[in-house]
C-alpha cells in the first residue's frame, strides 16, 4: 500500500506499562486468518533495567518499533508517557487516552502529536465519577493557563518559593574557569552582608 493509502496512524496512551500490554492483546484479539484484521498494534514503552512484569523495552527495540510505525507495519502504538514528547514520531491522525492524565501539561502534550498536517482527533475514555471530574479539572486548569500566557501585561509564575537564606546574605556567583578551561558558573564564591546589618549584627552581641 501507498503511504495514501494506509489507514492513519494512531496512538493509544495509557499511564502504566503493565496495561500497555493488556491493550497491545485485546487489539490483537480481533485478527485471524479467515478475517485479517486492518489492526496492526505494537508496545511502545520506556526503557528500564527491570525484568519481569513493568519490564522497559531498550533502546533498539524502541527503534525498531518506530520503523515500522513510519513504514505502515505499525499503525496503532500502544504508549506510556515515553511517547508524549522528545521522539520523532510520524503524523497521527487520532490519539486515545485509555486512562487520561490529570496534569494539563501532559494532556497538551499528547494533543500535540495529532494535527501538525491535517486536521486530527482526540478521543479521552472516562467512567463517570472521579475520572470525569478529573479531566474537566484538567481542562479547566488547561484554560487558565492559556488565558495566563495570553494576557498582555501579566506574567505566569509556575513555582513560586519563598526566599531559602536570610535577607541580610546576598551571594555573588563568580565566572571561574574549570581544569579543561572551559568556562563555568562556579560556586559562590563570597557571602556579603550590608553595612547596616553589620552594625545591626554588633549591637545584638
Amino acid at each position: 500500500q501507498s503511504e495514501s493509502e494506509r489507514p492513519g496512524n494512531v496512538i493509544v496512551f495509557t499511564n502504566l506499562r503493565e496495561k500497555v500490554q493488556e491493550v497491545v492483546t485485546s487489539l490483537q484479539e480481533s485478527d485471524s486468518k479467515e478475517s485479517p484484521s486492518p489492526l496492526k498494534p505494537a508496545a511502545f514503552i520506556g526503557q528500564s533495567q527491570r525484568r519481569g512484569k513493568g519490564a522497559g523495552m531498550n533502546q533498539k527495540t524502541q527503534q525498531k518499533v518506530l520503523k515500522q510505525f513510519r513504514t505502515g507495519d505499525v499503525n496503532i502504538l500502544v504508549a506510556t508517557c515515553v511517547a508524549e514528547e522528545g521522539l520523532d514520531i510520524p503524523e497521527v491522525s487520532l490519539i486515545v487516552c485509555y486512562d487520561p492524565s490529570v496534569s494539563p501539561g501532559r494532556n497538551i502534550q499528547r494533543m500535540g502529536r495529532t494535527g501538525r498536517k491535517e486536521e486530527g482527533k482526540v478521543i479521552y475514555l472516562l467512567n463517570e465519577g472521579k475520572e470525569n471530574d478529573d479531566y474537566n479539572h484538567s481542562i479547566e486548569s488547561a484554560k487558565k493557563i492559556h488565558s495566563a500566557l495570553r494576557s498582555d501585561g501579566h506574567y505566569l509564575s509556575l513555582s513560586p518559593s519563598s526566599r531559602m537564606i536570610p535577607h541580610r546574605l546576598r551571594p555573588k556567583p563568580t565566572l571561574m574557569e574549570d581544569t579543561g578551561g572551559v568556562a563555568s558558573l562556579g560556586r559562590v564564591k563570597e557571602w556579603t552582608v550590608p553595612d547596616d546589618k553589620r552594625a545591626e549584627e554588633g549591637r545584638r552581641r
